[in-house]
Order: structure tokens, then C-alpha cells, then sequence
């Protein structure tokens, strides 16, 4: 398979879809894999597996119904802003080939710690003369992208049909294999020390110092007082994901809908929204844009994990830039953060350099047609190659690309 075909492997993930609720709750479920991906379908479905070197499909057959799963391994990290471009690019190629022509609903979310894509459209196939729906899942793993396809007759498509492929996207989550077998990426990947919920004297029931506090079902909060009473309370804070504190010899911290582990251990924190960040050990110290990812965005920057000295905060609208010095510690509430690059990144555009590029692409096996030197023509390639080869994703021709081609 050409490598050209990466971007376009959407194309061929082409089914119909036509099934109840009620076929989905009918009988026992099985679990299924595609790369590192687990989901649930129901356990009468059959399945037929076909794989290449650049995508693997699963396809499963009801009768006349058909679920298609596909799995494409890229190596596209975890930068949020990175993974919201390519995603939209995959599907604005993936929606204009079937040139629909009413769009229903369209939603960007957080998978874990990765990004996703919702596409719900309607098309004309001239094939066959019928007016389909189209419902895409599309999320970045982590490992790679994974694509969930729904396709329905428009005319005879029920609510319940809808229902039934949402079910079935309530169940994917991400797994990793070890040698001990398989478990779920969300999972610590060692043993940590951990202090549940509850009451507890510093010094006694846990020792003094610094840990990253954890929410359980998005609901967390720690109280940190002077006495067992909790008349003088120091700092206190709710949480949806994280939080970090430093306790001392005496106090008492309470802990509810939430779990501390000691910071030294460098418990796994995802840095994709809300929480609470060390720069120095989640974070490089330096500038960030801020964006808003919920009604209410606040930001606060704090010289220590005792939440009483702020070095600066605010609510915000849009966008904000804000400076992170080593060992302080950055406060997202309803916002999410990328990191400004410390300088600007050379980009070529000139046609020479273009056609080069264009020329050593096609040598080297892409497909950039007849080199002409026209910048938009070869960006899609270059893409392409950054991800296969592991370079820094820019979608354009910087110095590492052409470094990389010998150019």
C-alpha cells in the first residue's frame, strides 16, 4: 500500500449499517480489540478481520447489518492542538468524498487523554439511488487512530438504530499489552503508595510533604487544618481531575471522593484539561496559551503547593498567555493549555524547495503527482512523512524535513 493512502484510509471504511437497540441488548456481549482499542458488540455479531500494513478493519455482519471498525497506527503524540488539526483535516477529506449534502451534528471531545471527532451527515449514493446517513466516530489512541462507522438507509432509519451504535461507543477504551496480558491504559503502570479517602493526622497517619491528589469519578476535595476539629482550616480546594498540596508535621488533611499519592513517586498526570501542574515535572518552565474549554475559565499560578501564595489569576475570555517560572505550579479550571514554542519554526515555501521536496517524496515512494513546485500540492505528503518517520508534526516543510530527505 502506498504511504499516500494513510490520509485517505477513511475512504475505504465503507459499510451499511441498518440495526436496532434492540439487536444490540439481545443476548451476552463480547469484548473486541482493534489495535489498542477495546469495545463491546453484541455476542451473536460475526466478524471478518482483514489487515495491511497500514490499517487493520473489522467488520461485523448481522444479517444485512454491518458495523465497521478500523485502526490505523500513527505516531502522532499527545499535543491536544496537534491531534484537533489532523482529526479535522481526516475528516473534512472523509465527508467531502461521499459530497453529502446536509450535516446533522458535529461535537469535539476528550477521549482519556487524547482527542476525538463526532460527524453525523446525510448523502445521495447515485449507485444505488438511496439518501444514507453516515454517523463517525474518529479518536486519537494514543497509539494510533481509531475509526467507529455507522451507516443507515435514511428513509427507514429508526431512533433506536442511532441508539444502538451509541451504546456500543460507551464501551471503547484504550488498553496496553504486557507481558502479565492486557490492561487498561487509565491504570497506574506500577504499584504506588496510596492514601484512600479519609481522615488523616500529618506525621501520623501519613507522613508530612508533597502528593498529587486524584478525584474519583470527577468529584474530588481536601480539607487541610490546624486541629482535629478543623475550626482553623489552612487551604482547601474541589477538583475534577487533580490537585497538588504540601502537608506538614501536626495538620490534619481530610480527603473525600479523592486519593493522594506521594509526588516523589511521579504518579502518571494527564495534562489534556483541568488540574493542577508542577513545571519543573509536568510541565517546562515558560509561556503557555491558554483556551477555554468550559463557561467558567480560571487560571491560577501559585509559588508553592500550599495554595496561598499566587503569583498570578484571572477568568478569561478566548485566549490568554501566561508565564510558568520552574517550581511553581499552574492551576487550569475549565481550560486547557499548549505550550508556545520558544521560537518561531523556518518554514519553506519557495517553489524550488517545494519541488524538491515534491521530488525526493515521490523517490522515496509518496505520491505528490508531477512535481510543480506549488506548495499546497505536496503538504499532504509532507504530513504524511513526518508521521511515519517520527519527525515533529507541522504539516509543513520546515529544516527537519528536509534534513530527513537529504535535501
Amino acid at each position: 500500500m502506498r504511504k499516500g493512502r494513510v490520509l485517505f484510509f477513511l475512504s475505504c471504511v465503507i459499510c451499511m449499517v441498518v440495526w436496532t437497540v434492540g439487536a444490540l441488548a439481545a443476548g451476552e456481549v463480547k469484548t473486541e480489540r482493534i489495535g489498542n482499542l477495546e469495545y463491546e458488540v453484541p455476542e451473536e455479531w460475526p466478524v471478518s478481520t482483514r489487515s495491511d500494513d497500514d490499517m487493520v478493519e473489522k467488520r461485523y455482519m448481522a444479517g444485512n447489518y454491518v458495523l465497521t471498525v478500523a485502526y490505523v497506527p500513527i505516531k502522532l503524540g499527545r499535543d491536544s492542538l496537534l491531534q484537533d488539526v489532523f482529526l479535522d483535516m481526516q475528516l473534512d477529506k472523509y465527508t467531502s468524498s461521499f459530497d453529502y449534502y446536509q450535516e446533522f451534528e458535529k461535537e469535539n471531545y476528550d477521549f482519556e487523554e487524547n482527542r476525538g471527532r463526532f460527524r453525523l451527515f446525510q448523502y445521495y449514493d447515485q449507485a444505488d439511488e438511496t439518501d444514507y446517513g453516515m454517523a463517525v466516530h474518529m479518536m486519537c489512541t494514543g497509539k494510533g487512530i481509531g475509526i467507529f462507522e455507522f451507516r443507515f438507509d435514511a428513509a427507514s432509519a429508526a431512533v433506536g438504530d442511532y441508539e444502538g451504535f451509541s451504546k456500543i461507543m460507551d464501551t471503547v477504551r484504550t488498553v496496553v499489552l504486557s507481558d502479565e496480558g492486557e490492561k487498561n491504559l487509565s491504570e497506574p503502570e506500577k504499584e504506588y503508595t496510596k492514601y484512600p479517602a479519609g481522615f488523616y493526622k500529618v506525621g501520623m497517619d501519613i507522613p508530612a510533604g508533597e502528593y498529587i491528589v486524584f478525584s474519583e469519578k470527577n468529584q474530588g476535595y481536601f480539607r487541610v487544618s490546624s486541629d482535629r476539629e478543623q475550626n482553623e482550616i489552612l487551604f482547601k480546594e474541589s477538583f475534577s481531575y487533580n490537585s497538588i498540596i504540601t502537608v506538614k508535621e501536626g495538620e490534619y488533611l481530610e480527603l473525600s471522593g479523592s486519593y493522594a499519592i506521594p509526588i516523589e513517586e511521579e504518579p502518571k498526570v494527564i495534562l489534556s484539561g483541568n488540574g493542577m501542574f508542577k513545571a519543573g515535572l509536568h510541565i517546562p518552565e515558560g509561556s503557555y496559551k491558554l483556551q477555554i474549554s468550559g463557561v467558567n475559565p480560571y487560571y491560577c499560578v501559585y509559588s508553592d503547593s500550599r495554595h496561598g501564595d499566587i503569583v498570578k489569576n484571572s477568568n478569561f475570555e478566548d485566549e490568554v498567555e501566561v508565564f510558568v517560572a520552574d517550581g511553581c505550579y499552574l492551576l487550569l479550571d475549565e481550560c486547557k493549555f499548549m505550550r508556545i514554542p520558544e521560537g518561531p519554526v523556518k518554514n519553506y515555501t519557495d517553489s524550488e524547495t517545494v519541488k524538491k521536496v515534491q521530488e525526493a517524496l515521490n523517490a522515496a515512494g509518496y505520491d505528490c503527482g508531477t512535481p510543480d513546485g506549488i506548495l499546497e500540492n505536496v503538504l499532504e505528503q509532507v504530513t504524511v512523512y513526518q508521521l511515519v518517520n517520527g519527525l515533529t508534526l507541522t504539516m509543513t516543510i520546515t529544516e527537519e524535513v528536509l534534513a530527513s530527505l537529504g535535501i
